[in-house]
């Protein structure tokens, strides 16, 4: 709240010098006669070119604070896009859904992993491979944050993954997977959103121990 207050004071002071430097650019062509003789002797103590440049740095000036409103709704826009295809992600990824995995995928998708690139098609026969004594429970994503990089937006995920099973050893099993991914999103020219990358920064797994993650089961 004290950040926006701050911008509308902003904003106002930079309305109202554009205002008085155009009104000097108005006495100095001789368009205004009526002055008080204060802002006379201000105007002519000003040249036209710098009371031009004046309003043309106001004018820019200006036009930036009030475009900030603007910029955060476009990333909370896209925030919440990116938080409502990560949903649908986690679904399709317990249910093994290759349609969504298509659908979702742009063609040049890769994903990178310990600095090793995978290609579309390798990374979805991977995420289809079922191991038959293992049970997928849980794929939920947190979006950390988001940000525009160039075309298209970035996203930093955290991934928690559960599934359970059997092991080799012949008991059942609690598999536990927490990942931190750098994902890249666009919305394509048919105003559908594509996942163009995924990079994994870091990951961890535990077995049959609960991630010391503050929120794990939230």
């Amino acid at each position: 709240m004290k950040f926006r207050t701050l911008e509308h004071r902003l904003e106002g002071n930079a309305i109202r010098r554009v205002k008085r430097a155009a009104r000097c650019i108005k006495v100095l062509n001789g368009t205004v006669d009526n002055w008080p003789t204060v802002d006379r002797v201000e105007v002519n103590s000003m040249s036209l070119s710098r009371a031009a440049m004046v309003v043309s740095g106001l004018l820019i000036a200006s036009m930036s604070l009030a475009g900030q409103g603007d910029k955060e709704m476009d990333a909370a826009t896209a925030r919440q896009k990116i938080i409502d295809l990560n949903k649908m992600w986690g679904k399709a990824r317990v249910a093994f859904d290759k349609d969504t995995f298509e659908k979702t995928l742009a063609p040049d998708f890769y994903a990178e992993i310990d600095g090793k690139k995978q290609s579309r098609k390798d990374f979805i026969e991977e995420i289809l491979r079922q191991n038959p004594d293992l049970k997928f429970l849980r794929f939920d994503v947190n979006v950390l944050t988001v940000h525009k990089n160039g075309d298209h937006w970035d996203a930093v995920i955290a991934e928690k993954l559960e599934a359970e099973g059997k092991g080799r050893d012949g008991k059942q099993h609690h598999l536990y997977s927490y990942w931190i991914t750098r994902d890249g999103w666009k919305q394509q020219a048919d105003n559908n959103w594509q996942a163009l990358y995924t990079i994994a920064a870091g990951y961890e797994n535990w077995l049959d121990k609960k991630p010391p993650i503050v929120g794990w089961d939230a």
